[in-house]
């Protein structure tokens, strides 16, 4: 530590964009300064805003945008998810009265928002118990949406109200968008890198001229800002929700509204603003002779997901017999021409009724455990054993045969609030 100057807390080593320490009055002043911002990018973002009290070059350095983004990037590659959340919630549309009449206090309201730990569902922690986040008042509302989440932001719709919240769970931080949006709309929530600036994509339906047209608006966060861009090229996006992953949205649509004959998928470049057809994988299966490449079929399902970067194609196939299964696919190298690889097929347990077979694929890890989503419950599957769990739910199975609402999302740093000073 000889030779380096005291006088100021936090700099920029010369050779390197990550921030360096060398304060006066730092408590681990004997360890040296890169093994101090090693340790501390690796903590929960929780625990790092208590840090900052500790000293005030912590409280810079934990602030300094440089330590922000190394932290985001660590807690997004760790393949033991250990920074990273499922968020759970009823869907505002579907609030019922109970199956029964337990004590009220075992109810979970259905304004709240739960989450479960990935690492401690993938690592069989027993103490797997959904959380009560500590939600502002506007996030409690029943008519509360999650639309999406990127780079641990959370873009939360209030349905009645027609305005949109971008959330950060992990510091409670928020921020209203300053506009009014359609009743009926797709939303779709992301990152540019080109402009540091996170937006919101409006998808809706013209009422001027063809009814078909799917109108495409964007909504800055930095700026506030909202504009038109070019029309989506599809009539609608089949599933209500988008993924994000190296800078593009991405929906999976039919190309025909009136007469859904085809699936698609889709994706809007966030930097350029313009959007591109993904290629397909070969959906054809031994078990559906009958269904042709990308051809629409009610015993046909896809969804896009996002794993630790990596975008995956959960197609399910759904059937009245013993061969319903899903079958997953991941996409290795990008520029939109990238090649498919299929991964395995998770067979459908045969004890879940026909309205149970629908399922969302979360996440999946790296030895071979995948957590899915059916319209009331948890379950996590494992290849290896060939076994299925059902999470225990705490309460919301009391809440009838509702849908949830399922998100995962990276604990992070970021600000929703892009010009505010985080040293307040």
């Amino acid at each position: 530590m000889e030779g380096k100057s005291r006088t100021s807390t936090v700099q920029q080593d010369q050779d390197s964009k990550d921030p360096v320490i060398t304060p006066a009055d730092n408590p681990s002043r004997n360890m040296p300064d890169e093994l101090i911002v090693e340790i501390l990018a690796r903590l929960p973002a929780r625990s790092l805003l208590r840090f900052r009290c500790v000293c005030q070059s912590w409280r810079s350095l934990i602030s300094d945008p440089q330590f922000v983004k190394k932290h985001l990037c660590l807690s997004n590659v760790d393949p033991n998810f250990t920074h990273h959340r499922i968020l759970v919630r009823k869907v505002p549309d579907h609030v019922s009265t109970p199956i029964t009449i337990p004590d009220p206090g075992d109810i979970p309201d259905p304004g709240d928002i739960n989450s479960y730990s990935l690492y401690a569902i993938f690592n069989d922690i027993c103490d797997r118990k959904m959380q009560l986040l500590d939600a502002p008042p506007p996030f409690s509302n029943p008519r509360c949406k999650i639309e999406g989440s990127c780079n641990g932001l959370v873009c939360l719709r209030i349905m009645n109200e027609r305005v949109i919240y971008i959330w950060n769970p992990s510091t409670g931080e928020s921020k209203p968008l300053p506009h009014v949006i359609p009743c009926s709309c797709s939303l779709g929530f992301g990152y540019d890198e080109s402009t540091d600036d996170y937006k919101v994509v409006i998808l809706s339906q013209s009422n001027i001229g063809d009814p078909r047209i799917c109108k495409a608006e964007v909504c800055s966060l930095r700026t506030g800002s909202r504009r038109e861009i070019q029309n989506f090229p599809c009539s609608w996006p089949l599933c209500a929700w988008s993924v994000f992953v190296n800078g593009a949205l991405y929906w999976v649509v039919v190309s025909e509204i009136e007469v859904p004959t085809r699936w698609d998928l889709v994706a809007l470049d966030l930097s350029t603003e313009t959007y591109q057809e993904v290629p397909q994988p070969n959906y054809i299966d031994e078990s559906f002779s009958l269904l042709d490449h990308g051809i629409l079929d009610f015993g046909f399902y896809l969804e896009f997901v996002v794993v630790q970067g990596s975008l995956c194609l959960a197609c399910h196939y759904i059937c009245h017999c013993s061969a319903s299964h899903t079958a997953l696919w991941i996409m290795e190298g990008y520029g939109m021409r990238g090649s498919w690889t299929k991964l395995l097929k998770i067979p459908y347990p045969q004890e879940l009724d026909e309205g149970q077979k629908f399922r969302r694929l979360l996440s999946f890890s790296r030895d071979g455990k995948f957590l899915m989503a059916t319209k009331n419950l948890l379950v996590l599957y494992s290849s290896k054993e060939d076994r299925f769990q059902y999470l225990p739910t705490h309460g919301w199975e009391l809440l009838g045969d509702d849908i949830f609402e399922v998100k995962t999302c990276v604990d992070s740093l970021i600000s929703p609030n892009p010009t505010k000073d985080n040293e307040q």
